[in-house]
């Protein structure tokens, strides 16, 4: 018999991860568009990089730097979920 009866938690449980996934979602987009605007100004020399993105949002460059090198880990760890996945498909 289960300790706790079935959805007694799920409520919460949906609350919390579906607070957690949003929050992953707009890293993800966030660093993207800031990626994206990096180097798409170093490619047309439209500005001076970073110091425009500072200078524009108002924020540290480190937690700028830091959002881009979390994008970059969460792009790496669903690349490897992917894999996982279809590894995990091709043993059937």
């Amino acid at each position: 018999m289960a300790l706790r009866p079935p959805g007694s938690r799920s409520n919460i449980d949906l609350v919390i991860f579906g607070a957690l996934a949003m929050g992953q979602v707009l890293l993800l987009i966030l660093g993207h568009v800031l990626i994206g605007y990096l180097l798409l100004g170093h490619l047309f020399s439209l500005g001076k990089g970073m110091p425009d993105v500072v200078e524009a949002t108002g924020l540290p460059a480190w937690s700028l730097w830091l959002l881009i090198v979390a994008t970059v880990a969460m792009d790496g760890w669903i690349l490897q979920l992917k894999r996982q996945a279809r590894k995990k498909a091709l043993q059937r």
